[in-house]
Formats: structure tokens, sequence, C-alpha cells
């Protein structure tokens, strides 16, 4: 069942929670059926978002963004130590547009959505088979892809156009 709480004349969905396992299906009919009727009779608008707890940096974190906008920076630090949240925050803090390449198409798509959910910005996704995307804040694309783009003449992809490019998993960038 959802939890609902007014904000504003609103309600929003803040968390669910699956049936537990072994529930038969009849009764997790009716559970939804219940929810659904409880909703319909809410006298106003329903907005359902997806919870997105806006973290803090960790103090070094904080640090590496300030040293970074203050000029070219190279980040080395552990997996899982925050480096996407660094970039994220330094794009929050510069401002659209920015290019993020990344050496794989499986972390186009995660490192989309972490900067999106970070940042709030318009996020847009490229790599080898799709389309340019026009519009975007940041462009989160794999450099391959981007190159190819560059060589047919899309002017807004010089590289003087973005106010911040970061490359992700920078020791990739010597193989070719």
């Amino acid at each position: 069942m959802a939890r609902l709480t007014t904000q504003d004349s609103k309600a929003m969905v803040l968390s669910s929670s699956f049936p537990e396992p072994g529930t038969s299906l009849a009764s997790q009919r009716h559970m939804m059926a219940t929810a659904q009727a409880i909703l319909a009779q809410i006298p106003f608008e329903i907005q359902l978002t997806r919870q997105v707890s806006r973290m803090q940096l960790r103090p070094y974190q904080t640090r590496i963004v300030t040293d970074a906008l203050a000029g070219n920076t190279i980040v080395v630090l552990p997996t899982g130590a925050g480096k996407t949240l660094i970039a994220a925050e330094l794009i929050s803090k510069l401002g659209a547009p920015c290019l993020f390449l990344v050496p794989m198409c499986l972390l186009v798509e995660q490192q989309a959505q972490a900067v999106r959910d970070w940042t709030g910005l318009k996020v847009a996704e490229f790599m080898g088979g799709m389309m340019l995307p026009l519009h975007f804040d940041v462009l989160v694309s794999t450099p391959k892809a981007f190159q190819v783009a560059q060589t047919k003449g899309h002017c807004h992809l010089a590289w003087a156009s973005f106010k911040l490019v970061i490359f992700d998993e920078v020791h990739h960038v010597l193989k070719e």
C-alpha cells in the first residue's frame, strides 16, 4: 500500500511496498482495488513521484568540486567514492551545456540517469545507432559516437560550445 501525505493541496506517494511473498493473487488484486478506490476519493491532484533523496557531498568531494571549478582536474578515487556525484555537482554549478563522455554504451544510460537525478537538467543520451539529440543541457555519449557526429559537421558539438567536458573512465582514453 502507498502512504500518502498532503502538501499544498496535493497528495504525493512517498513510498510503497510490495505484498509479502506468498500473498495470493486474489489478495493482491483486492489490495490494488482498495488502493485505487481510496485514491479515487481524494479530492485533489495526485502527483506520483519517485522519491530521490538529495544526498550531500562528503567533505572530500566538496573540496574536489571547489578545485575543479578553478581549473582542469583529474579525479582519481576508488570505486564507490562518488566520482559521478562530483561530476554531477560540477554540471549543476556550471550549467548547460555540458558533455559527459563514457567509454561504453552500458554506462551511457547509467551516468545519464545519475546526472538527471542529481541536477534535474535535461540529459540526452547518445551512442552508435542513435539519432543525435539536438536539444539538451547535458549530453552523455560514447567518445566514438561523439567523434563521428563531430565529423559530420554538427556545429553544436564543437568542444568550445561546452562549459564542461567530463571524461569518465579516463584511463580508457588512450586505447585509440
